[in-house]
């Protein structure tokens, strides 16, 4: 047993270590993360009967200041939503956003996403970002001359 597990990572490093590099440098990291809410009213109760509904959502800096913005018309099931930042359209021109910019993930500071039903005065939240939205501000790096 022992030899067949040895025998086959063998096999598995030979094969990861066949794969040329530039192909994992020439990949592009996805411009766009995962938002899962729960759409509640000022009340807090779960908004059960929507079924479609347009969200905007943006993310600000320490200050404020509005650095990405989108809308995006999403499903709701059961008062919850399930929505990929990034993939949807510039409030202003209505044209897809093309995903959230690098320069607006760079880790230089305290960024929040919020969010809110379209029409309601009220945002629904404003979630302070960890690090995971960050992780794909990486492709940076990959992106920078190599001289």
């Amino acid at each position: 047993m022992r030899k067949i597990f040895l025998t086959g990572l063998f096999v598995l490093f030979s094969l990861t270590a066949t794969v040329p590099l530039t192909t994992y440098a020439q990949s592009t990291a996805p411009k766009r993360f995962t938002l899962e809410a729960v759409l509640v009213d000022n009340g807090g109760n779960v908004l059960y009967d929507l079924q479609e509904t347009d969200l905007r959502i943006w993310i600000t800096d320490g200050s404020g200041e509005t650095l990405y913005e989108e809308t995006q018309q999403v499903m709701v099931s059961s008062g919850a939503i399930s929505v990929m930042v990034g993939d949807g359209d510039n409030p202003d021109t209505g044209e897809a956003t093309g995903g959230v910019p690098y320069e607006v993930m760079t880790p230089d500071g305290e960024k929040r996403l919020n969010f809110q039903i379209m029409g309601d005065s009220i945002p629904q939240e404003e979630l302070e970002m960890g690090s995971s939205p960050y992780a794909y501000y990486a492709q940076y790096a990959l992106d920078l001359p190599t001289d």
